[in-house]
């Protein structure tokens, strides 16, 4: 009796998931910059921006630790939530060095980013991080807080430095440390 070997095909790795997602992002681009009117949007998509730069959550991570003292749990999901994101989203963003979109596409830029890379959103992860744990205190303001989140990450692709996509991971990694932060705190102090 013979034995049959059958060989099996390995193919290359297809990346048409990743590459339908970047096509994607290059046409809402291009027909946000094809929009008209989408020049007078650009001071209020810098406010917005502004809003969401990190200076605004460090100053009310230090009035919730000067008003409520070193007890209370608020600043330590803050703190503790972005501990963990800020490394993450650094260590993301220089390994898969995404080139932003108007260095790809040779847009005009309306904003300096702070940094090279776009994916993923770091002022987006800030936002979703900094919402979802406000929220687990002041749970009434959920979808305003949610919103304004929405908005800043809007808000960076608007200015050209951020694909859709880069805004939707940063906001998922956002409320992913969001969920860690306020479940390892809330532990801790056993609320």
């Amino acid at each position: 009796m013979a034995c049959k070997l059958r060989v099996m095909k390995v193919s290359k790795p297809k990346y048409s998931f990743w590459l339908s997602i970047h096509h994607t992002d290059v046409k809402i681009i291009d027909r946000m910059y094809a929009l008209r009117g989408y020049v007078a949007c650009l001071p209020w998509a810098r406010a917005i921006s502004f809003i969401g730069d990190g200076w605004l959550y460090l100053l009310i991570a230090l009035l919730s630790f000067i008003s409520h003292g070193p007890d209370h749990p608020y600043f330590w999901m803050l703190f503790l939530g972005f501990l963990f994101e800020r490394p993450s989203y650094y260590l993301i963003k220089n390994t898969l060095k995404r080139q932003r979109p108007f260095q790809l596409l040779k847009r005009p830029v309306y904003l300096q980013p702070s940094d090279e890379f776009s994916l993923p959103s770091g002022h987006t992860s800030a936002a979703f991080l900094f919402a979802v744990i406000s929220a687990t205190f002041v749970p009434q303001y959920l979808i305003v807080m949610m919103l304004m989140a929405t908005l800043i990450g809007l808000s960076r692709v608007a200015l050209g430095v951020h694909f859709l996509s880069d805004v939707f991971l940063g906001a998922i990694l956002g409320i992913s440390y969001a969920l860690i932060a306020v479940h390892l705190v809330t532990n801790f102090f056993q609320l």
